[in-house]
C-alpha cells in the first residue's frame, strides 16, 4: 500500500495535465497564465505552460488544443505515457503502432514519443490541415520563384 501512495504522490503533478480539446481558459485554471503565449503559423496560436517539473506545450487551433508535447529534463517514463494517453483518450482506447508511436482506435488521435524527453499528441484532423497548409505554402514559393523567371 505504501508503494501505490508513493507512485500517486511521485506523479501527482502529471493528474492536471491539459487535455486535447479544452480551450485556452481551461488550461489557465488548471496552470495559470502561460510562460509564453504567440500567434503561430496557419491560424494556430500557441501557449507554454509549466506545472511542477513539466512543460506542457499547446497548439490552439479553433480555440481549443489540436496539438500538445509533454517535456521535461529527465526521462519520461512508461507511467507517465501511460498516464498522458489515458487522460488524451477522448474516450477511445490507444493502439501503440510501433516503439514511438500510438493512435486511438477511431483514428482521431496520434501520439509520438519524439525522444527520451518529450512526449506529442496531435488530432489527425490537425495534422492533415497543418501538412495541406505548409503544401501550399511551399507550392505557392515555388510558383512565386517560377513567376520570378
Amino acid at each position: 500500500m505504501k508503494f501505490l501512495a508513493f507512485i500517486f504522490v511521485l506523479y501527482f503533478p502529471l493528474t492536471a495535465s491539459a487535455r486535447i480539446g479544452e480551450n485556452i481558459l481551461e488550461c489557465r485554471e488548471r496552470y495559470g497564465n502561460a510562460e509564453l503565449e504567440c500567434d503561430g503559423e496557419f491560424q494556430v496560436d500557441y501557449s507554454l505552460f509549466e506545472k511542477s517539473i513539466y512543460k506542457i506545450h499547446a497548439n490552439f487551433w479553433g480555440g481549443v488544443i489540436h496539438q500538445m508535447g509533454y517535456t521535461k529534463d529527465t526521462e519520461l517514463t512508461d507511467l507517465e505515457i501511460d498516464y498522458i494517453l489515458k487522460v488524451n483518450s477522448v474516450k477511445s482506447k490507444w493502439r501503440r503502432i510501433d516503439d514511438s508511436t500510438w493512435m486511438t482506435k477511431n483514428g482521431q488521435l496520434i501520439a509520438v514519443k519524439e525522444d527520451a524527453w518529450s512526449f506529442t499528441i496531435f488530432t489527425s484532423k490537425y495534422a492533415r490541415y497543418y501538412w495541406d497548409s505548409k503544401n501550399t505554402e511551399r507550392e505557392n514559393e515555388e510558383l512565386a520563384d517560377l513567376q520570378a523567371l
